[in-house]
């Protein structure tokens, strides 16, 4: 962007003056003898033909390449135009006079040998890939183009041609040219082509050209050049219509080619001596927001920020060598829409054949973002230093905002921090901000409406306010602002790693602003630097907040805290482990702190020391140690965590030994009560068990694994109904065990089968087992094998029954029948008696009333003794008798109930449930002063039951206790028949007696 120094710098192009067509044409006339026509047709645009004639100078008058090389490259290069103009006008310059070659300093060729030379096709592919193969052996040259006619430079000018027609090998092409010729010539080279391109394009945009005289008189004097302008146009069609697929490919690469382009961030600008932009690559719009075609011809000062830092700069590069590349400096820049940020310039002059600069070219780097993570950084290591160095929290704080502050001109900064309630804001550090505004935001209340800093904390967000006059968050301290000369607050809120709002960082400024990326970026930085300090700081205290509750616990705990080297050896005194053994420093340095470790102890805690050391890693020891108060070796558990290096290696030891003597000895003496436990309970004849809260067996003894067939260890874990099965669970055990996890002392007796044993009774006793707050932790069980006696009981009432029932059928076949017999007599005697009017028939009337109650009570006698009949629905007409019975001989309004028939092909099981029936009646009757008594059988869900109710004073506690026969025989009655008897008070006063047959008793034959 700098150069030379001729001309007026940092004049700028807004104010220049109006550009004077005639003065151009007239230096071109000096310059080149005379006008020639294409400029002349430009005299209609000031601003084009004074770019153009600019760009002539410095890419093709001035440049450095040899005279007849920018002849021929121009003239060949303009047969692919579709104007004559340019070709004619450089072949003719290719053959004029002598004399004017020499003046010129240019190089002359035949009228034969320019045509001849037009006429020349370009290399084929096939002849321009071995061509570059031979130029990739060629050394660099030193001078900027070689010898004019020599092989070397055929190559070249092949390769010059190849890339300003863009064809396929173009970029290969400008590889070789950039590897041999030396950078000011590729560089000139560059510009001469761009220079054909520009002369193409206006020839093209002014339409057709009229052709200056000299080339009329050339044509004359050379008819074959004369020919050659006529087939011109034909030629070009031609030419087109070869490129047009080439044309495609190329259109498609420069699409590929300026999207390349437009993603480097750098801008290319070349200027004039007169320090006029003369080209630009597209980037300048990324870097400066100006398109390239607005800066063409415009002085390059509008891109500093600082005129005078622009003269000076100007002034120490004006002494920079031709060709060299600057230092690359760092300025401040401006883009077009007034923003100013850093940039870099590396620059170098471009210097004509002649030696003579002609302009300068300058790479241009937005370094805005890198200079904003440089500043960041520095803030950032400022403040690392600090809280290396232990500064409070206010000064570290007020160095964040300094920082802030000086990173951007204007700008005050301010540190707010919310209190232990969370709802109000306390100084943090204000910086340069007056001490009136300051007093005015201490304490203040957040709120989603209050200022700036208020609404940020409250919301958890950036709260930006551009005009604290207009801003509705301000109307309440507007005063405040004014009187402070305050006119703008950004606010950011300072978060924890946890998202937790800790306070608010905040600039002011004395005018309205609205905020730059670069803004705020700087705001995001200070609030993180805060949250770093705060964080730090706040660490810090807990720390040694925690170092001193340490000491504290260590000075006050039993147990001994000790920390050791990475082998375990006592680097440092341990006051705890000399206050429990008594050995001094001099005695546990290093290793020495071993001998206090019971001598049975020692060897092994040795081993177990050697195997924590090959793996580190948290682990626990219990050994004997010796205990100076007791003077004797107590026991004691040592724990001990590493603490590591960064490469893995262990640091030191943090240990700490527990005594833990009377706990071992208490589970010492547990261990031997639990072993006497177990030989009783294993020697005892019943089963026992021990069952937790779910039921999961903890313990049975050796008897149960000899009645189950099963080993203790697959018992234990087990739940009580895998022992079972659910079925047999749920019908036997479930109600019991449950009233024993409530708390009840249970007794009951149940078919439990085993293995061997399927119709297996038991006495089971359920002792429910509560812990130190009196909930039951579990449940122990006590069995006993009642099969044999329930046996026996059951042939006993299978054996009186039978007697009853023979007795009721000798009752019926012979004393019944006697007595029917007398009854017929008695009826006989009545009706003699009445024939003779004798006063003794009142006698036998009433003998043979006497006869028929006997009778009576002899059949109902019989029936009782066997009530139920023979066949499956024996039961209900049993049960319907014994209701009428009922109401006869006490008076009372018994009822039998049965909506379905309850069919029970077992006749035993009837008659178990008649007798359960019979006694429960019985019981309301002569008990329980019954009045109403209601028999119902029903049959639900495959389950027959038969419910006795009444409204009788109910069975007293006493009773209940004390088990009468009739309960214990209906009991037993339920269980031969594997029947659910239930006895409870009624809900309406009275007893509830329920008798629940299983399914399996409605299938059962009868037997």
């Amino acid at each position: 962007m700098s150069g030379l120094t001729r001309g007026t710098a940092g004049q700028a192009d807004e104010g220049a003056a109006e550009i004077d067509v005639h003065r151009i044409l007239e230096q071109i006339e000096r310059r080149l003898g005379f006008c020639p026509a294409l400029f002349k047709s430009l005299s209609q645009l000031p601003e084009a033909l004074d770019v153009y004639w600019r760009q002539a100078q410095s890419a093709y008058l001035n440049s450095p390449l040899p005279g007849i090389v920018k002849e021929r490259l121009f003239a060949y290069l303009s047969r692919y135009c579709a104007q004559p103009y340019c070709m004619a006008r450089h072949a003719v310059w290719l053959i004029e006079r002598q004399e004017r070659d020499r003046d010129n300093g240019r190089a002359s060729m035949a009228a034969a040998e320019v045509v001849a030379f037009l006429r020349r096709p370009r290399p084929r592919p096939q002849e321009l890939e071995a061509m570059l193969e031979r130029l990739a052996s060629e050394p660099k040259l030193e001078a900027v183009w070689p010898q004019p006619g020599s092989w070397l430079e055929t190559q070249l000018f092949a390769c010059a041609v190849t890339c300003f027609l863009r064809e396929p090998l173009a970029g290969k092409c400008h590889e070789a040219l950039q590897r041999i010729l030396p950078r000011r010539g590729y560089e000139s080279l560059l510009m001469l082509l761009t220079f054909v391109h520009s002369s193409q394009f206006w020839a093209d945009a002014r339409g057709t050209v009229e052709l200056d005289p000299d080339i009329h008189q050339a044509m004359r004097a050379h008819p074959e050049l004369a020919r050659w302008l006529a087939e011109y146009r034909e030629e070009v069609a031609r030419e087109q219509q070869d490129l047009a697929p080439l044309n495609q490919v190329l259109a498609r690469e420069k699409r590929r080619f300026e999207g390349v382009v437009r993603s480097i961030p750098d801008a290319l600008v070349m200027a004039d001596m007169e320090h006029r932009v003369t080209f630009c690559t597209p980037n300048v719009r990324s870097v400066f927001g100006y398109d390239p075609e607005e800066l063409i011809g415009r002085h390059k000062s509008i891109f500093f920020a600082d005129p005078e830092a622009y003269r000076d700069l100007e002034a120490q590069q004006s002494g920079q060598a031709a060709g060299a590349v600057s230092t690359p400096v760092e300025m401040e820049l401006r883009r077009k829409s007034g923003e100013c940020f850093a940039g870099e310039i590396v620059s170098t002059v471009l210097v004509g054949e002649d030696g003579e600069a002609f302009g300068c070219l300058a790479l241009v780097r937005d370094v805005s973002v890198r200079k904003q993570a440089e500043a960041k950084l520095q803030r950032y290591n400022r403040v690392l230093e600090a809280l290396a160095a232990g500064a409070s929290l206010p000064r570290l704080l007020e160095l964040v905002v300094r920082l802030a502050e000086d990173a951007r001109r204007g700008m005050l900064g301010s540190i707010l921090l919310l209190d232990a309630s969370g709802r109000r804001l306390r100084s943090g550090a204000l910086g340069r901000l007056p001490a009136s505004f300051s007093e005015a935001v201490d304490g203040l209340e957040i709120g989603p409406n209050i200022g700036s800093c208020g609404a940020a904390a409250y919301l958890n967000q950036r709260v930006i306010a551009e005009d604290l006059l207009t801003h509705p968050n301000w109307k309440e301290y507007t005063a405040a602002a004014e009187h402070a000369g305050l006119r703008a607050c950004w606010s950011e809120p300072i978060r924890s790693r946890d998202n937790e709002v800790l306070g608010t960082f905040a600039v002011y400024f004395r005018e309205p602003q609205t905020p730059t990326e670069a803004d705020l970026d700087l705001l995001r930085h200070g609030a993180q630097l805060a949250e770093i300090v705060i964080d730090r700081v706040r660490k810090d205290e807990r720390l040694r907040e925690s170092e001193q509750r340490y000491r504290s616990v260590v000075l006050a705990s039993s147990a001994i805290v000790s920390t050791a080297g990475p082998r375990g050896e006592f680097s440092s005194p341990q006051h705890s482990w000399e206050r429990y053994t008594g050995q001094p420093w001099s005695e546990h340095r290093d290793w020495g702190w071993g001998k206090m470790i019971h001598p049975d102890d020692s060897r092994r805690a040795q081993r177990a020391w050697r195997d924590v050391l090959k793996d580190p890693q948290f682990s626990t020891l219990h050994f004997r140690l010796w205990h100076a108060a007791t003077e004797q070796y107590r026991h004691v558990e040592g724990r001990a965590v590493p603490i590591f290096n960064e490469d893995g290696s262990v640091r030191q030891w943090v240990g700490t030994t527990a005594d833990i003597h009377d706990r071992v000895l208490a589970e010492q003496k547990l261990r031997q009560r639990e072993h006497e436990f177990r030989m009783l309970a294993d020697n005892v004849p019943e089963l026992f068990s021990y069952t937790d809260a779910h039921l999961h067996f903890r313990f049975v003894n050796r008897r149960y694994e000899e009645v189950h067939r099963r080993p203790r260890s697959e018992l234990l874990g087990r739940h009580v109904s895998e022992l079972v099965g659910d079925r047999r669970y749920l019908q036997s055990l479930a109600q019991h065990y449950a009233r024993a996890l409530e708390g009840q002392r249970v007794s009951f007796e149940a078919n439990i089968p085993t293995a061997d044993n399927p119709g297996r009774w038991a006495s089971v006793v359920l002792i429910p087992d509560r812990d130190e707050q009196g909930r039951v932790s579990g449940v122990y069980a006590m069995e006993s094998d009642i099969s044999q006696r329930r046996e026996l009981e059951k042939q006993i009432l299978d054996v009186s029954g039978e007697e009853a029932r023979r007795i009721g059928n000798d009752l019926h076949d012979g004393v019944g029948q006697e007595l029917t017999g007398l009854v017929m007599v008695a009826d006989t005697l009545v009706t003699a008696l009445e024939r003779r009017g004798l006063a003794e028939v009142e006698i036998a009337e009433k003998m043979r009333t006497a006869v028929q109650r006997c009778l009576g009570e002899i059949r109902t006698m019989a029936r009782g003794m066997n009530p139920v009949s023979v066949d499956t629905q024996g039961l209900m007409s049993a049960l319907a008798e014994m209701a009428r019975r009922l109401k006869n001989l006490y008076g009372v309004d018994c009822v039998f109930e049965c909506s379905q028939p309850v069919l029970l092909p077992n006749n035993q099981v009837a008659t178990h449930l008649y007798r359960i029936a019979q006694e429960a009646t019985t019981n309301a009757v002569k008990h329980g002063r019954s009045s109403r008594i209601r028999i119902e059988l029903s049959c639900e869900d495959h389950h027959a039951t038969l419910r006795i109710t009444d409204n009788g004073i109910g069975i007293a506690e006493d009773n209940k206790k004390k088990q009468g026969m009739g309960l214990q025989i209906m009991k037993y009655r339920a269980g031969l028949i594997e029947a659910d008897l239930q006895i409870q008070e009624a809900a309406s006063g009275g007893t509830d007696v329920r008798c629940t047959l299983a399914a399996e008793a409605l299938q059962q034959p009868m037997g």
